[in-house]
C-alpha cells in the first residue's frame, strides 16, 4: 500500500517526477552551455580559409568584397575550444573538443566569404555546405585521416 501511494504521488502527468523535472530544466541547461561567436575579418584577396572541426557543420555563403564573416554557434560550449586566427596566408578556424566533456559538443559555422576564397576543411566528422553557388566549384579528392 505504501509503495503504491508514493509512486502515485511522485508522478506528474503520468511521468515520474524526476523525468518531468529534467524536461523542465533541459532547455535551460542547453542555453547555458551554448555560446555564440561572431566576428568580421578584412582580408587581401586571394585568401585561404582553413577550417578544422570535430562534430561540425560549416555553411559557406559567397558575397563579393574583402571581408570574411565568421558566425559560430557552439552547443555544449564547455566541451569545445574555438580558436580563430588571421595571418597573411589566411584565416584559421579551429573547433577542438575536450576529451571528457567533448562527446556532446557540436559546432555550427556560417562563413560569408568572397568568391575568390580558397577553402580547406578538415571535418571529423562533419558537414560542408556551399550555399547559392553561381559558377564552377572544384572539389578535390577526399583524403581520409588515419
Amino acid at each position: 500500500m505504501w509503495r503504491r501511494v508514493v509512486s502515485t504521488t511522485l508522478r506528474i502527468g503520468g511521468r515520474p517526477i524526476f523525468n518531468a523535472a529534467l524536461g523542465l530544466i533541459r532547455p535551460s541547461v542547453e542555453r547555458i552551455g551554448q555560446d555564440v561567436f561572431h566576428e568580421r575579418y578584412t582580408v587581401t584577396l586571394p585568401v585561404t580559409v582553413y577550417v578544422y572541426g570535430v562534430h561540425s557543420q560549416v555553411t559557406v555563403h559567397y558575397q563579393p568584397g574583402t571581408e570574411i564573416t565568421v558566425h559560430a554557434t557552439l552547443r555544449a560550449a564547455f566541451g569545445i575550444r574555438l580558436i580563430v586566427e588571421q595571418d597573411t596566408a589566411g584565416l584559421y578556424i579551429i573547433a577542438k573538443r575536450f576529451l571528457v566533456a567533448g562527446t556532446i559538443t557540436r559546432a555550427n559555422f556560417t562563413l560569408i566569404v568572397p568568391p575568390e576564397t580558397h577553402i580547406l576543411a578538415q571535418l571529423t566528422p562533419g558537414t560542408l555546405v556551399f550555399d547559392e553557388i553561381d559558377g564552377t566549384l572544384e572539389a578535390l579528392p577526399l583524403h581520409h585521416l588515419r
